[in-house]
């Protein structure tokens, strides 16, 4: 099984008895070293982790995205959190 939200891809493990587990990954843009062009690349993330963990991870990580370069209070960091962690609740009906 695949699942794509935003940037991130997350893929259930082929193997029987580890299908509750999932590799996450990040679609990327990198430079090319030859042409110098933009291309798309898929980045490992983690492996063998469970949905929640998948979850947490994807909403911590787009949280620092969307700060990028940014210096933020703790508080506000954690309003962040709940309302990304909300709104993918909302998404995913769960």
């Amino acid at each position: 099984m695949k699942v794509e939200y935003k940037n991130y891809i997350l893929e259930s493990n082929p193997m029987e008895s580890y299908k509750h587990l999932f590799e996450l990954k990040k679609k990327t843009k990198v430079k090319d070293k030859e042409s110098g062009k933009m291309r798309d690349s898929v980045k490992g993330l983690a492996h063998g982790i469970t949905l929640h963990s998948a979850l947490n991870r994807i909403v911590k990580m787009q949280v620092a995205d969307d700060n990028k370069g940014e210096t933020i209070l703790l508080k506000e960091y954690m309003k962040l959190i709940r309302q990304e962690y909300d709104y993918l609740k909302r998404v995913l009906e769960i």
